[in-house]
């Protein structure tokens, strides 16, 4: 059976789940932004030049958006590590880590299934 060091654990896992939310919804609309942009540069590249050249435009694209939503989850995992987890034991700082990932998937499936 687990102790509550300070009576905080509830609010800081809150706060987590709350901030990896955030950050995936972030991560979605700077995908969109991203990917939007990417197409028409497609587009315009494979209409002036070769289908070769849409294709580069369309790797670039997509590599800035993976970038883009790796970097801000690496970000988020290790402030909100850095923040929670001093004083705390091994269990604790993963159940932090747990509600960030748990709000991020949470939005990401509701992205996902809004359209």
């Amino acid at each position: 059976v687990k102790q509550m060091v300070d009576g905080t654990d509830g609010l800081r896992c809150c706060a987590c789940f709350i901030a990896g939310a955030v950050l995936s919804g972030t991560a979605g609309w700077f995908g969109m932004t991203v990917a939007t942009d990417a197409n028409v540069r497609t587009t315009v590249a494979c209409a002036r030049g070769t289908l070769n050249d849409g294709l580069r435009v369309a790797f670039m694209g997509g590599s800035a958006m993976g970038f883009g939503v790796v970097g801000l989850a690496s970000v988020g995992f290790t402030v909100m590590l850095l923040l929670m987890s001093p004083g705390r034991r091994q269990y604790q700082a993963a159940e932090y880590v747990h509600s960030f990932g748990f709000g991020a998937s949470s939005i990401a499936l509701f992205a996902r299934v809004a359209g």
